[in-house]
């Protein structure tokens, strides 16, 4: 037996070795040490209580913030009860300079938390937008949350987050087309605190599946505009998307 373990010796210690090379090139990464570095700097600066706080502007005007719908889904259309559901990533940005940063390498292009809950990272502010004809909602969580939030350099921030959500329609009747919004809206900040903004390109992508196959109907049309809904406490900025339906029954889409 004890012969037998001197001639395995060579072998563990010839693993042994090649495991302590690959951990070393591992904490060798660069870019390992650098979102390390990051990890810590940025937590640290999260902990501050302001952080919870809508960011600054420098010349103290409202905050803009830039939307982009990519439609993963269209299904349970029921023009009975004047509701469908869809699946989809709501992508925002904007900027925050009280989390800029200097990266040590001219390579490192963004710094991405990992593993964030469902109330994303800690004392990070993130834009309270909701959508006004939810009806019911759930975010995806498995294996993960299905979100994330990427930190440019200069304090832009990119947070991506994927949602099913129920949304009422007044005019699903059984007509041959029909219009059904999807209005993005601030819950908390008027138009003097915070601007949104679809975005310039792409300001919605869709999935080539997503309107294939929606119970005798198909997506003719997806239009978007900027809004402000007025309300007693004050002007509140808003995003439109129009989803135009067509009901196979009357007419068939073109190929």
């Amino acid at each position: 037996m004890l012969q037998e373990i001197k001639m395995l010796l060579p072998t563990f210690s010839l693993l042994l070795l090649c495991i302590s090379s690959a951990i070393s090139v591992k904490n060798d990464d660069p870019n390992y040490a650098e979102r390390k570095r990051l990890t810590e700097n940025l937590l640290s600066k999260s902990e501050a209580p302001h952080m919870q706080l809508r960011p600054p502007t420098p010349t103290g005007t409202p905050l803009n913030v830039t939307v982009n719908i990519y439609i993963r889904d269209i299904y349970d259309i029921d023009e009975d009860r004047n509701r469908f559901t869809v699946q989809l990533t709501m992508r925002q940005e904007w900027t925050d300079n009280r989390l800029a940063y200097t990266p040590t390498s001219a390579d490192f292009k963004y710094f991405l938390f990992e593993n964030i809950g469902h109330d994303g990272p800690p004392n990070i502010w993130i834009p309270d937008t909701f959508f006004r004809e939810e009806i019911s909602a759930f975010d995806h969580r498995l294996p993960h949350f299905n979100q994330l939030l990427r930190i440019y350099p200069d304090g832009h921030l990119l947070h991506s987050k994927r949602i099913t959500v129920e949304l009422h329609c007044s005019t699903l009747k059984n007509v041959k087309e029909y219009d059904c919004p999807i209005t993005l809206a601030s819950y908390m900040y008027p138009t003097s605190d915070l601007n949104l903004y679809w975005r310039e390109l792409d300001a919605y992508q869709i999935w080539g599946g997503a309107a294939t196959d929606l119970q005798g109907v198909y997506l003719k049309n997806v239009t978007t505009n900027s809004c402000t809904r007025k309300t007693l406490l004050g002007d509140w900025p808003c995003l439109d998307m129009t989803l135009t339906f067509n009901h196979h029954l009357y007419e068939c889409p073109s190929s």
